[in-house]
């Protein structure tokens, strides 16, 4: 996953606002700010992603490898070309228990013309979105256990 400018923004303010809230003796408050903010950019997030699906291009690719990690788990390495005939060979974000395809498997992407190097395979828009549903639930549960506590 790769950070930008927002989340080292991000985690400052939240940085700062949890010192406030420590200072003035209302940490609970000050969580609870942190993650309810939490929740609403991770719902940001997901609603822009479904917006920009309607935007992405449908292509042929090619599985030409598989990224091995530490963890056991898989990604496939797929070769595509865009409509403006820029080659990209590109890993997919997402990692797997097992090997879906064969080396050499032709699959249907989508990619973003804004973001070429961005793809997903077409039926499967969800996946680009898992990371930040799974955040967004684990911090609203964290969230209302601290609105309960406050209660």
């Amino acid at each position: 996953m790769k950070i930008d400018i927002f989340d080292m923004l991000w985690c400052a303010v939240s940085m700062i606002i949890i010192a406030v809230s420590m200072w003035n003796h209302v940490l609970i408050k000050g969580l609870l700010i942190v993650f309810g903010a939490l929740v609403f950019l991770c719902l940001l997030h997901i609603f822009r992603m479904r917006a920009r699906f309607e935007e992405s291009v449908a292509v042929y690719g090619e599985i030409t490898g598989y990224k091995k990690y530490r963890s056991g788990k898989v990604s496939p390495i797929v070769r595509y070309e865009t409509e403006d005939e820029i080659p990209v060979e590109k890993e997919y974000a997402c990692k797997r228990n097992v090997k879906e395809f064969m080396i050499g498997d032709s699959v249907v992407i989508c990619y973003f013309p804004d973001d070429f190097r961005l793809f997903y395979f077409q039926g499967r828009e969800n996946e680009l979105n898992h990371y930040y549903i799974k955040l967004g639930i684990s911090a609203a549960f964290v969230w209302i256990v601290l609105l309960l506590l406050v209660l």
